[in-house]
């Protein structure tokens, strides 16, 4: 079982656990009138045909529906963090591409060095010349 089947799991115990609760005080006093009567409600029924398990079953049905949605849209939220994740380190890729490059184009200290050595024994040498020649 991978995570994202655990997690939906829990929210579903979670849906029943609720359930279980709310049905255990409506079972004494009944559903809230104001979940009863509201037309807005796709689950509206009568209340001459309202019985428990009729509202609990669509209670629950309308609980699957709105779980089903928060898990598409957290799918869809981590895909839309994938992607931008990827973006970012393609350009951080290049980034380090593009100083691979320039640092391969770097003179070296002992390159250095014995370019200055050089230059430092060309310019004696030019000194002791001159020097002889007057």
């Amino acid at each position: 079982m991978n995570d994202y089947q655990g997690c939906r799991r829990f929210r579903i115990a979670i849906v029943i656990g609720t359930l279980f609760i709310t049905s255990l005080s409506y079972a004494q006093t009944g559903p809230p009138k104001s979940e009863i009567g509201s037309k807005e409600n796709p689950y509206y029924m009568r209340s001459e045909e309202l019985t428990l398990k009729g509202y609990f079953d669509a209670r629950f049905i309308a609980l699957e529906e709105l779980l089903n949605a928060k898990i598409h849209a957290q799918d869809k939220a981590v895909e839309l963090a994938k992607t931008s994740m990827e973006r970012r380190l393609d350009g951080m890729n290049e980034f380090r591409a593009t100083l691979k490059d320039q640092t391969a184009t770097f003179v070296t200290r002992s390159e250095l060095l014995a370019a200055i050595g050089f230059l430092a024994a060309l310019m004696f040498g030019l000194l002791q010349y001159t020097k002889r020649s007057k």
